[in-house]
């Protein structure tokens, strides 16, 4: 079952939850992601659909984290903080390809690797 649901999380789910949370409503959210509100609003239901919980308690005055929404917001700001790093160390390493060490070929391991 944790595999399953693993595998149906998407980063755009992730995203939409924490620019949720950042910006304090869904308006705020879409504005920041250059979506629209309905889809923000549907993105975070389906996310909701896929856990099984509810995440976010939404109103008039914005949205309030639920205490499952509170225990899944720290894991998702680490996946999309992982998935950031882990992209910041592929740039690095396409630098690397495209400007050597000055020692020869590199053999030491990213992200130390030729900083110059």
């Amino acid at each position: 079952m944790e595999f399953k649901r693993t595998k149906q999380i998407k980063m755009r789910h992730l995203s939409a939850f924490v620019e949720t949370l950042r910006g304090g409503s869904l308006k705020a959210a879409a504005e920041r992601m250059f979506l629209t509100q309905p889809t923000v609003s549907k993105t975070l239901s389906d996310l909701e659909t896929i856990l099984g919980v509810t995440l976010l308690n939404r109103g008039r005055g914005g949205v309030s984290l639920t205490r499952e929404g509170a225990v899944f917001r720290q894991f998702a700001e680490q996946g999309l903080a992982a998935v950031s790093h882990g992209l910041a160390s592929l740039d690095a390493l396409s630098a690397a390809v495209q400007r050597p060490c000055a020692s020869g070929p590199c053999r030491r391991s990213l992200p130390t690797c030729c900083r110059m």
